[in-house]
């Protein structure tokens, strides 16, 4: 998928980043892309599975959601729900 096609599908997105926001919020996750730490290492932060393919060799050889995923257009995202008052679980939960 082209980043382009990614950028269509803003519903799936904006869920994405508001899951990453409550996971800052609930978990103390850090909302980034962490920096390479030796296989095997804790790395806090948001990564797609090819990432940790990338870092942990175990994981070797998944690549979705593919290199195109807008991962820095979501962690954005999710630092403008917090900024602008957090992750609000009830009213999203209500929406389902």
């Amino acid at each position: 998928m082209t980043k382009g096609q990614w950028m269509q599908r803003t519903a799936q997105l904006e869920k994405v980043a508001r899951i990453v926001a409550w996971l800052n919020k609930d978990h103390a996750i850090p909302i980034a892309v962490p920096k390479q730490r030796g296989s095997g290492e804790a790395m806090p932060g948001v990564m797609t599975h090819g990432m940790v393919s990338h870092f942990e060799p175990l994981s070797a050889g998944h690549t979705d959601p593919g290199p195109n995923y807008p991962l820095y257009h979501v962690i954005a995202r999710a630092n403008e729900i917090l900024e602008a008052g957090g992750w609000e679980k009830e009213k999203q939960l209500a929406r389902h």
